[in-house]
């Protein structure tokens, strides 16, 4: 068949119609083409995501036939049931993703179209613990509102316990 839908099938032998003939046939569309498929956002970069914070990607269609999108993400334990990615078709050509990750370390995002791999698939996803700048305080000299002369040392500590990993 060179299209979709419902077609006619009629079988004849010696001139005759065989039993059940005509057939009815459901033509389904020619399956998606999942190396036209690309995918972006910053829930597929390698940094920048945080643990308990969601995050998102799209996914684009355009052009590629019919199929659906599927993700899957693998923890850094390689588990595929922590991380549970929520997917919605926005459009027939953008299909939207979120996800909140659980846990910190390297995440795997697969995903696919039309029942294959898209390219670059899977994005390693780099996932850091949270960070909670109100848990961070200073201490010292160097912070006083008075006292400090020209000259002096003026020292101070930046206490981070217990606010996660970042730079000061």
């Amino acid at each position: 068949p060179t299209m979709e839908g419902q077609y006619r099938v009629i079988v004849k032998f010696a001139g005759k119609e065989i039993p059940k003939s005509p057939f009815h046939v459901m033509i389904d569309p020619q399956p998606g083409d999942p190396n036209k498929v690309t995918a972006a956002g910053p829930g597929l970069e390698r940094t920048g995501n945080v643990v308990g914070k969601k995050t998102y990607f799209e996914v684009y269609t355009r052009d590629c036939g019919v199929g659906v999108v599927d993700v899957a993400i693998l923890d850094p334990h390689g588990r595929r049931d922590t991380v549970r990615p929520m997917v919605n078709k926005k459009n027939p050509e953008l299909w939207y993703v979120d996800y909140t990750p659980v846990e910190e370390g390297l995440h795997s995002v697969n995903i696919s179209f039309a029942g294959g791999p898209i390219p670059n698939s899977p994005w390693p996803v780099g996932v850091s613990a949270a960070v909670d700048a109100r848990k961070c305080y200073a201490t010292g000299r160097g912070i006083q509102p008075k006292g400090l002369r020209v000259g002096d040392d003026a020292d101070f500590k930046v206490h981070t316990e217990g606010a996660g990993v970042g730079e000061l």
